[in-house]
């Protein structure tokens, strides 16, 4: 007998992923290199350990494969440790997307209600400019429109796939019946 670890277990056992794909470790993993939380946090990840462990109980080992694609999209977007200046006032970072290297900017410190959408190109531009002293405009210059959301479905009534009903014709019972002519 020969004892085996908690993956390889899993992979014995087999199952399917939180991604509704075949489990890693039971498809085409042998070597089980080690994953640390640093993997999570380079992608953002929320630290939660019942999030980030795998079938197994161990961390996912997907973590491993999408962390050099997140390392260099970090080194792509500028570090905004203080807020942009405009002609209308200051623009605080509230949120990045760092692999549509976009960052979302407001002008009301850690308000998420009127945020606008700069590339990682224009915000080096911006920085640029504030070092030399110089201001763009606005904000509201450089918001990127979003696309109108339309549904797929088209009407969207919660009764669309019930059966139509049958009217039913109600009987007058005061009128007589009309007598036939022969």
């Amino acid at each position: 007998m020969k004892q085996i670890g908690a993956r390889q277990e899993a992979g014995l056992i087999g199952g399917l992923g939180v991604c509704g794909r075949e489990l890693c470790c039971a498809n085409y993993i042998t070597d089980f290199k080690s994953i640390t939380t640093s993997a999570a946090r380079v992608q953002d990840l929320s630290l939660n350990p019942q999030k980030l462990a795998g079938q197994c109980g161990k961390l996912k080992c997907c973590l491993n494969y999408e962390v050099a694609a997140y390392m260099d999209a970090h080194s792509r977007i500028p570090r905004v440790q203080e807020p942009l200046e405009f002609q209308d006032g200051q623009a605080w970072l509230v949120k990045t997307d760092i692999l549509a290297e976009t960052l979302y900017f407001s002008y009301e410190k850690g308000s998420l209600a009127q945020t606008f959408p700069l590339l990682a190109s224009q915000v080096r531009e911006i920085q640029a400019m504030n070092r030399r002293g110089e201001k763009p405009a606005t904000l509201h210059e450089e918001e990127v429109v979003a696309p109108e959301f339309v549904s797929a479905v088209g009407d969207d009534a919660i009764n669309r796939f019930d059966p139509e009903k049958k009217k039913r014709r109600r009987k007058n019972r005061n009128k007589k019946p009309a007598k036939k002519e022969a």
